[in-house]
């Protein structure tokens, strides 16, 4: 883990602006606080430090490692940025880190936030038969339809999402809206950019406001909220091949059967 440290901390710090200089303090858990988390970064009244499990490196693992350095090493800068921002942007950083990761973390996002949008999302690939690292691919083309398990009575709206702060995220439990909120905040931050995002934090600060409005974020983003067309356009533009090709080798993706 030191070794993985020492790969990637520099590099998040390249890519972070207003990233505050300080040591790490990563700590290697036999069991994380909840099964569903992949690391996590924890801060109390005299102490901060990032959590990741016990397990053989792995891209995967560097990526979560990098997510939650960006966690740790936000500065003063960022104390406006949206809680569903700082997930996106996380996430950003860690797909451009660790690029190996991102196809199939984009494809998922895809299916949550198209999901929350339409009930369901499909896309045209080569068919398939297998699953996992047996499928294989043909060259004729398949119509597939699938659907994120999303507990839609619990979705806040998307202008509603924006105005929680990081704190406001832990305690959701109900099912798909952590991932879809995940979603949100990753395809707003691909389409405003690292440094327009940190300008916008650092002008809600100057004016002394508690977190960056939504109305700034959508127009920066070129977005409507209320817009799906928009939304629909979105979820396509972050699809391509290698984004289904990692979906459809997804072993446990559960899709109507393709046409």
């Amino acid at each position: 883990m030191a070794d993985l440290l020492q790969q990637v901390a520099s590099a998040v710090h390249a890519a972070l602006p207003g990233s505050a200089d300080q040591p790490v303090d990563v700590r290697i858990v036999a069991k994380m606080e909840h099964v569903q988390w992949g690391g996590a970064t924890y801060t109390t009244h005299s102490a901060r430090w990032i959590e990741l499990p016990d397990e053989e490196p792995s891209d995967r693992l560097k990526a979560t490692l990098v997510h939650e350095l960006v966690h740790f090493q936000l500065g003063d800068d960022w104390a406006t940025l949206p809680g569903v921002l700082e997930e996106g942007l996380c996430d950003s950083i860690a797909q451009a880190i660790v690029p190996s990761v991102a196809a199939l973390e984009r494809a998922e996002y895809a299916v949550m936030l198209a999901t929350a949008v339409d009930g369901s999302f499909c896309f045209e690939g080569p068919r398939i038969t297998g699953r996992g690292k047996d499928a294989v691919f043909g060259r004729e083309l398949a119509t597939y339809t699938v659907r994120a398990p999303i507990d839609v009575d619990e979705l806040p709206s998307f202008e509603e999402a924006l105005r929680y702060q990081s704190a406001d995220l832990e305690p959701i439990r109900a099912q798909g809206i952590r991932g879809v909120l995940d979603a949100l905040g990753y395809t707003i931050v691909s389409r405003v950019g690292v440094d327009e995002l940190h300008a916008l934090c650092l002008r809600a600060r100057i004016q002394r406001m508690r977190i960056v409005p939504s109305r700034w974020i959508f127009q920066a983003a070129r977005i409507e909220p209320e817009d799906r067309a928009a939304w629909r356009s979105a979820v396509r533009s972050m699809f391509g091949d290698a984004e289904k090709l990692a979906l459809l080798r997804r072993e446990t993706l559960e899709f109507q059967a393709p046409h």
